[in-house]
């Protein structure tokens, strides 16, 4: 399970999006950190919106086979470390 867990509402955008920065960066410094994304109201298998995908590909970071989770509770007990994405997700 994760030991970094962020989290959004849908999964399409914020949290996908902050997961593959974080994980890009671990992988760039050799950094073996379990990372993982989840959505609070995620439709699960629902992909990354258009713009996190262009946008994470402008700095060279693939979204694209991104599908959407649901926070499960096993998620959260998991964690190391949980990251909402606004104050409402926390």
């Amino acid at each position: 399970m994760p030991g970094i867990l962020f989290v959004c509402t849908g999964n399409t955008c914020r949290s996908s999006m902050a997961a593959a920065i974080a994980k890009h960066l671990a992988a760039e410094r050799g950094l073996d950190i379990p990372i993982a994304s989840a959505g609070i109201a995620a439709r699960a298998g629902d992909p990354a919106t258009p713009a996190a995908v262009e946008a994470l590909a402008a700095m060279g970071i693939e979204l694209g086979d991104h599908r959407a989770r649901s926070l499960e509770a096993v998620m959260v007990h998991s964690a190391d470390t949980i990251l909402a994405m606004t104050a409402r997700h926390a």
